[in-house]
């Protein structure tokens, strides 16, 4: 058995047994796609199978997804005194495969206001962080809940 796979690719198989005239047999092959692959793009590898003067070849594409996807790190501060404002920041980072550009609204429950201090646009290449800046002011005690969420 040969394997020929494209560099995003790493491919291992087990061993084949012996296979007779009309039997089959299960072969179980381990892929793994490189981050480096292109998000998009369809690498490949071919099987080649040969034994007794008998030549098999099958080729496999696999569709390398896009993904957009943010994480959220650090959050500055969590407490907060009535009637003061207070900046908080969260570190953003682009976890995805391509660039993340979304505008950010915020939604804060009860008698909070919350302010972005800076731009609503979330700009970030692959890989890139950001640090987003919130300005709060709590006008009542207690807990509240502030949402963050993206605009396509």
């Amino acid at each position: 058995m040969n394997i020929i796979s494209d560099e995003q690719l790493s491919v291992q198989c087990d061993n084949l047994p012996i296979i007779e005239l009309n039997e089959n047999a299960e072969l179980v092959c381990t892929v793994i796609i490189d981050n480096s692959a292109e998000p998009s793009s369809e690498p490949s590898f071919t099987l080649e199978l040969t034994g007794d003067g008998a030549q098999f070849s099958e080729t496999v594409s696999l569709f390398v997804q896009t993904v957009e996807q943010v994480t959220w790190q650090g959050l500055s501060s969590n407490t907060f005194s009535t009637g003061e404002e207070k900046q908080i920041q969260i570190l953003v980072t682009n976890t995805g495969n391509v660039p993340f550009n979304h505008k950010l609204n915020i939604i804060s429950d009860k008698d909070w206001d919350v302010i972005l201090d800076g731009n609503d646009i979330i700009d970030l290449n692959v890989g890139e962080s950001a640090n987003v800046r919130f300005k709060i002011t709590a006008y009542e005690p207690g807990f509240s809940s502030i949402s963050l969420e993206f605009d396509t």
